[in-house]
């Protein structure tokens, strides 16, 4: 540590003054919960929390990264045997193109074959120059909000979601609207009109299959909200389809049931890359859709304003990152892709699908069989289940002590839960934390109320481990009871 005797006190702004979502504190929480384990002799925690995918992820990014570098050592060679001159030095300068930034929004060919992604996914044709290549879903998010929003203006999101949502929110100093859901969080379009006419809303963000909650929108909700949104012409929209392709029921999108004349000059579109495509969350890319307009005899292209805010902010994607994105989109499309790419990536598809799946109807079975635990919704997609404790759960007093997981006593309870009653959600979470040995979320975290006890489960853990833990779970609340 430095001492210094200048009397100067950093002061931080006042935009940082927002508080920390409770899921990464419980995350900081977790770490030393496992070190009092380990200090004792247990086994790690079991973590039921965090939706990065524990699965294999998509060959085609090994593949893709071989030939990438099997062509610069190919041209590297070729330069070293060359004599000086302006052969060397042209190849030398085509190798450094490789290694240099990449347009703000993206290399062309990326761009392009999004566009053809799209045109898969959504059954239209985009230009390339509506597509963007970002940082993530969220980075994307964060842009498209900076760029068609001002300060304190409103924006609208089903309950419970994304907390990403909120924190962006703050930081631009936006408003955001929390429009209730059905009591089994599925979007309810009467309450989204009603909001619509009342709060001034600029942008509505609508995620699809929803994390937290695994809920996928039926044809009909789809259209009820569609028709909504005619009603309300001057609301940007914004299609969060980052789980897109992990849907286990009825896959249908918005653009499958709405006039794409009227929504394509209103609607941003995200897709995740790294998560759904790709199964490797730490690559951080998406891709976007932004619409066009005309002016004069001119086609402005909003994707060039959000080219300029990525510019000021993270400059550019990675040219190694969007060489991955390519190759896996060209293999998933198959456009011009060895076939030994194009059956890796179907291959692959098919067991991220499957696992997922019948991870999701393992576990969804699971619960229904617990005593003290019931479902809020059943998963539909996003690899997410929203769980909840039974009635009678929330209220219950805690005893000074009680018999853990592995059959040791958990001493002290109310001080390590931090309560002498079960009131909230995080109480049932901190509850769990010492006496099954499992973490979930809270849904207040995603902005549940507190009192309903509701929990997220990622199911991107082993089966064995999921179901472990529920059943863990089920019976510290068992436990419980049985000391009431």
């Amino acid at each position: 540590m430095i001492n210094t005797n200048n009397s100067f006190k950093l002061k931080l702004a006042d935009i940082t003054n927002f508080e920390v979502n409770q899921i990464r504190q419980l995350f900081a929480k977790t770490a030393v919960v496992n070190q009092m384990r380990k200090d004792a002799g247990k086994v790690p925690l079991s973590s039921l929390a965090i939706g990065a995918p524990t699965l294999p992820s998509n060959p085609v990014i090994d593949l893709t990264l071989q030939q990438y570098f099997k062509d610069r050592i190919n041209t590297r060679g070729t330069i070293d045997q060359m004599e000086e001159g302006l052969d060397k030095f042209q190849s030398m300068f085509a190798l450094s193109r490789e290694d240099t930034y990449t347009p703000a929004i993206g290399i062309p060919e990326t761009r392009e074959l999004g566009a053809q992604l799209f045109n898969e996914y959504y059954h239209f044709e985009p230009s390339f120059r509506n597509m963007g290549i970002h940082y993530g879903s969220t980075h994307a998010l964060y842009h498209i909000l900076m760029a068609t929003l001002n300060p304190g203006e409103n924006i609208g999101v089903f309950t419970p979601y994304f907390p990403a949502y909120l924190t962006q929110a703050q930081l631009l100093h936006l408003n955001l609207i929390e429009i209730p859901s059905t009591d089994n969080c599925r979007p309810d379009a009467k309450a989204l009109d009603e909001y619509l006419e009342t709060h001034d809303i600029k942008l509505l963000i609508l995620n699809d299959p929803c994390n937290p909650t695994g809920v996928k929108y039926t044809r009909q909700e789809l259209l009820d909200i569609a028709a909504v949104l005619e009603k309300h012409q001057d609301v940007i929209l914004v299609l969060d389809d980052t789980y897109t392709d992990l849907v286990w029921t009825e896959k249908t999108l918005f653009f499958d049931v709405a006039n794409m004349e009227t929504f394509l000059s209103r609607t941003f579109v995200i897709v995740t890359f790294a998560k759904t495509l790709a199964g490797a969350p730490g690559l951080r890319g998406a891709i976007t859709y932004s619409p066009s307009y005309q002016q004069g005899d001119q086609t402005l292209y909003v994707a060039d304003t959000l080219s300029k805010l990525q510019l000021g902010s993270t400059l550019s994607v990675s040219n190694m990152v969007q060489k991955v994105m390519a190759g896996i989109i060209k293999a998933k499309l198959n456009i011009d892709s060895p076939p030994e790419h194009v059956k890796a990536n179907a291959d692959w598809e098919k067991l991220i699908f499957s696992t997922y799946q019948h991870t999701a109807e393992v576990v969804e079975a699971t619960v229904n069989d617990a005593e003290f635990l019931k479902l809020v919704v059943k998963p539909e997609g996003a690899f997410f289940c929203y769980i909840s404790v039974e009635d009678g759960i929330i209220g219950t007093s805690l005893p000074d002590s009680i018999e853990a997981e592995d059959g040791s006593l958990v001493e002290d309870l109310h001080n390590l839960v931090g309560t002498d009653v079960l009131a909230t959600d995080l109480d049932v979470v901190n509850f769990f934390l010492y006496t099954a040995g499992v973490v979930v979320v809270p849904g207040s975290g995603f902005m549940s109320k507190p009192e309903e006890g509701r929990m997220r489960v990622a199911l991107t853990n082993d089966l064995e481990t999921s179901v472990d833990a529920i059943q863990r779970m089920d019976a510290a609340l068992g436990r419980l009871k049985a000391r009431s």
